[in-house]
């Protein structure tokens, strides 16, 4: 049977040990919480920059979508300016042929 001085020691061990574990648990509370409020700023850094560099791309695209203009609609353009330009010559030479031909009576 363990003598009172050997319990003692013994519960003495025990709590040394277990006042280190301790320690070492707040040490990994506060290194956690250091590294919660480190991930916390770079995740909001991180999404600011996505954010901006999306709103980049988008307004790029937006730019460059506005730029460009279907081929089929150059064309439809200058079939256009072609016929209003032939259908004003046609005009043109329509009253003169008809002042020829009114002047020549």
């Amino acid at each position: 049977m363990p003598t009172i001085h050997e319990v003692l020691a013994d519960a003495q061990q025990q709590c040394q040990a277990l006042a280190e574990e301790i320690a070492t648990l707040k040490q990994s509370r506060v290194l956690h919480q250091e590294a919660a409020g480190s991930i916390d700023v770079t995740c909001a850094t991180l999404n600011k920059k996505v954010v901006e560099a999306c709103d980049a791309a988008c307004a790029a695209l937006n730019k460059t979508a506005n730029a460009i203009q279907p081929f089929t609609d150059v064309r439809f353009q200058r079939i256009t300016f072609l016929l209003a330009g032939a259908a004003v010559l046609n005009t043109f030479l329509f009253i003169a042929i008809l002042l020829v031909v009114i002047l020549k009576k």
